[in-house]
């Protein structure tokens, strides 16, 4: 009896998955419907059958419920990335997560996004292009877009599947940021620029937002040259008065973790060299209030002149003695 009516329910779903393509469907309507047709199943099993063949039954029905209407789903999970139907997106997930090939088949769809014309989806303009605040903004938006999807849902079937999902959008999204014409950005300087973009925000807003940034380096490809990079951006937040030291630290310790380089210790002793500065800018400011404007810098570790290799870094030098004249222009010591 049992296994008769679960083929004639799932029948019943096939039926009504088929109506729901001949009308045309949007997928908030198909997936309403998926939730309708899961609710009244879970009400017939409490009327009709035995509390030990519930969970197998609900299962079974599940996945014949979500099998009825993979396609039609998967067909709109571009345009729901596109558009940023956040709400849609995640129940879509979940439906699919019931299916066996179901999240197969959303990662075939999220490829399909590499193949898209990102820069017409962004709003990326052709030519040359600097990497200015609007691309960064670009950026931490659509990486932040699919971390709300799959990174922010602590489930096993998004954590399983998580890091392929991820390296695809990314290397479609790194082509679209452009700084010249058909010319991609490293999916590597797309992480320096996020990282830059979410540790120059207030601390709240900023720790909030380093666990999506430690999703990224899960698949994150060449990191050397992520780290080079990282360690310049460091050193512009420090001798611009943009970092905060404890949001600092946890970036770092985020790195450690996922990374473990000794370029990353360098960088800790960097970050300790900015609480010093810091330190002792407060303590002139107490004792001098006329000198609110002085900003001191000790940079003792040894580590803002030097690249990977132990070579002075091209380009720093100029910008640390620059650093340090606009300090003693405003007659402090340094």
């Amino acid at each position: 009896f049992r296994k008769k009516f679960i083929e004639r329910r799932a029948l019943f779903y096939r039926i009504r998955a088929e109506k729901l393509s001949e009308r045309s469907s949007t997928s908030l309507e198909i997936l309403t419907e998926a939730k309708s047709m899961i609710d009244s199943e879970v009400n017939l099993c409490r009327s009709l059958l035995l509390f030990e063949y519930m969970e197998d039954h609900l299962r079974a029905a599940n996945e014949d419920i979500a099998g009825s209407l993979e396609l039609p789903i998967c067909s709109e999970l571009i345009s729901m990335f596109q558009e940023d139907r956040t709400e849609e997106l995640e129940s879509a997930f979940v439906l699919l997560s019931k299916t066996r090939n179901g999240l197969a088949h959303a990662k075939d769809s999220i490829a399909e996004l590499a193949q898209r014309d990102w820069a017409e989806v962004l709003d990326v303009p052709d030519g040359p292009r600097d990497e200015n605040e609007d691309q960064t903004w670009q950026l931490s938006y659509c990486i932040e877009r699919l971390s709300r999807v799959i990174g922010d849902r602590e489930q096993t079937f998004m954590l399983t599947d998580f890091s392929s999902m991820y390296a695809t959008y990314l290397e479609g999204l790194s082509t679209a940021l452009r700084r010249m014409p058909r010319k991609g950005l490293p999916i590597w300087k797309c992480a320096v620029l996020y990282a830059h973009n979410i540790l120059s925000r207030k601390e709240s807003d900023s720790r909030n937002q380093l666990h999506t940034w430690e999703r990224v380096l899960q698949v994150l490809p060449n990191k050397d040259l992520f780290l080079v990079d990282y360690r310049r951006k460091l050193m512009e937040r420090g001798l611009r008065e943009r970092a905060e030291i404890v949001i600092e630290k946890l970036a770092l310790d985020l790195l450690m973790n996922t990374l473990r380089s000794s370029q990353v210790v360098a960088m800790y002793s960097m970050v300790d060299d900015l609480d010093k500065s810091e330190s002792m800018t407060r303590s002139w400011h107490e004792q001098d209030q006329s000198s609110s404007l002085c900003s001191i810098k000790i940079l003792s570790s040894q580590n803002w002149m030097l690249d990977r290799r132990g070579c002075e870094a091209p380009g720093l030098m100029g910008t640390l003695t620059s650093g340090m004249l606009t300090t003693s222009a405003q007659q402090a010591s340094t």
